[in-house]
């Protein structure tokens, strides 16, 4: 599965290498079901010991949301950042922007996703595009949700 980070924006997602869907994005309110909390990590690069970029602690939120674009109705994830994950945030995908080195998204250790950078994000909501269903979506989104809930307890 190809996926991609690109900035949300008002209008819907802008992806540098190609136009924005035409219409506005649909938020869809997620639920959780995982199995506790985890440890979540975001990391340039897929190796373990990869610069850490962001964790539990610089996510405010993840959302499944539906995207009605010209070919029609697609999935991403929604990933909300607070003032200091969206700092650190935006330092990354400026330098890993039209790079192949992926962001590593890992849950206790494990990856769960990892998309290239289409474009830096600087304003602290990040897109995950890519060929999800509306199922895919809603679990990746859950599994973020789950490490964010570490944090608050």
């Amino acid at each position: 599965m190809s996926l991609a980070l690109v900035m949300l924006t008002s209008c819907g997602a802008v992806d540098s290498s190609s136009k924005a869907p035409e219409e506005k994005t649909t938020a869809v309110e997620t639920t959780t079901e995982a199995e506790g909390p985890v440890e979540l990590e975001f990391r340039e690069g897929l190796d373990e010991d990869a610069p850490l970029i962001a964790s539990s602690e610089d996510i405010e939120s993840a959302e499944m949301v539906a995207l009605n674009g010209m070919d029609g109705l697609t999935y991403a994830v929604n990933i909300k950042f607070n003032d200091g994950g969206s700092y650190k945030f935006a330092e990354a995908t400026t330098r890993l922007t039209g790079t192949d080195t992926p962001i590593a998204i890992r849950a206790d250790g494990e990856v769960i996703s990892a998309p290239t950078v289409n474009s830096e994000i600087s304003n602290g909501i990040a897109l995950i595009t890519g060929d999800f269903t509306e199922e895919s979506a809603m679990e990746l989104a859950e599994r973020i949700n789950a490490g964010i809930r570490k944090v608050d307890e």
